[in-house]
């Protein structure tokens, strides 16, 4: 009898490593497809080892990971809550549960997780990070830092942490020392498009304007179909009067993106600084389809004064008006327009709204009322 029980229990034990090493090879070819990011059928597939061997943590973590990505909230927290379950001690498994709970929205929940991530391997730099995320979202700015200080200090080249304080510093108004954070994300990570992007800002409002070109251009290699990027290197371009190279981004903004009406006022402005009135009527008009407003009818009204398109501009200094009454450009180019024609009465009453709203435009229209 003792004989055929140590037989058994021999035999039992020899079944349960061939279904160990069986539910290996499953998972293997689980984690393949995972990679190939087929995540149906790798979810599939992890089900099929978790049947021969439904303790095995990592199989539920990546089934996990794969109904994330298909949508599954719900599955896939079950399957997290058997992986945290089976290794409680896994700080991964709660980083991950964390992240699941962010995406839900859940912070409260989310930052219980990520706390014990972190509780768990202090080392741990991606739940540091994650849990300064969370925090910044439900507004603990300072709790925020300190996290984004703990993944930097576990991952000094964390270019997610880097950016992320960099938007903090630059939130903040601190444009200097946010280029600081920016520039070691883009050194850490210069693939990151949004760095890039964010240093040329910060660049750009510390007066760097050589240094900010170049970080909106290498934005702009990773990224040539953002027109955000082009609209920034753009402006920076006009704000510094170098007009030809603003025309060209603004135009590129424009194409990429033609249903923002500031992409196509700001071009105007650039075209018409170029004295390339013709384009920048049209670039105005786009405009003032899109969204008009006093200082779009008023750039229109100066290029078409400038084109001698005289009762157009009074016109669109008019609709100016309607729109900001107060517009001291608006009351003036349409005092000019009505001298040149030759329409002094209308001229005059300009002049009286303009001693008011800014003398010194009263003063030189009176010159032309003489």
């Amino acid at each position: 009898m003792k004989k055929a029980t140590i037989f058994l229990c021999t035999a039992l034990l020899a079944g349960s490593a061939l279904g160990y090493q069986e539910s290996m090879q499953i998972e293997a070819k689980a984690e393949a497809l995972l990679l190939e990011e087929r995540y149906e059928e790798a979810a599939q597939v992890y089900r099929q080892a978790l049947k021969l061997n439904p303790r095995s943590y990592t199989a539920h973590y990546n089934l996990a990971k794969a109904l994330l990505a298909l949508g599954k909230n719900e599955e896939a927290e079950a399957q997290l809550f058997k992986a945290r379950d089976d290794a409680p001690e896994v700080s991964t498994f709660h980083d991950l549960l964390g992240q699941m709970f962010f995406e839900m929205k859940n912070y409260d929940a989310a930052l219980q997780s990520f706390a014990e991530a972190q509780r768990i391997d202090p080392s741990n730099a991606q739940a540091s990070y994650n849990l300064a995320r969370t925090l910044e979202e439900v507004g603990r700015a300072d709790e925020a830092e300190q996290a984004y200080g703990s993944a930097l200090e576990a991952n000094p080249k964390d270019a997610q942490a880097l950016f992320n304080r960099g938007l903090q510093k630059s939130a903040a108004g601190d444009h200097r020392a946010a280029a600081q954070f920016f520039t070691q994300a883009v050194e850490a990570d210069p693939s990151l498009a949004n760095a890039h992007y964010s240093l040329g800002v910060s660049l750009s409002e510390t007066g760097q304007y050589g240094k900010a070109v170049e970080a909106f251009r290498k934005a702009a290699e990773l990224e040539p179909d953002d027109a955000d990027i082009f609209f920034a290197l753009g402006k920076l371009h006009y704000n510094y009067q170098q007009y030809a190279a603003a025309v060209t981004a603004l135009k590129k903004a424009a194409r990429l993106d033609s249903s923002v009406a500031e992409h196509h006022y700001t071009l105007g402005l650039a075209l018409a600084d170029s004295s390339r009135h013709v384009e920048a009527i049209e670039a105005f008009q786009r405009a003032a389809s899109i969204k008009g407003n006093g200082d779009t009818y008023a750039a229109l009204g100066n290029s078409q004064y400038m084109m001698r398109m005289i009762p157009q501009s009074i016109a669109s200094y008019k609709k100016a008006i309607q729109w900001s009454p107060n517009s001291a450009e608006a009351h003036y180019g349409l005092g000019l327009a009505y001298v040149a024609q030759r329409n002094l009465t209308a001229a005059r009453k300009e002049y009286e709204i303009l001693k008011k709203l800014k003398p010194s435009y009263a003063r030189t229209l009176k010159r032309y009322l003489r």
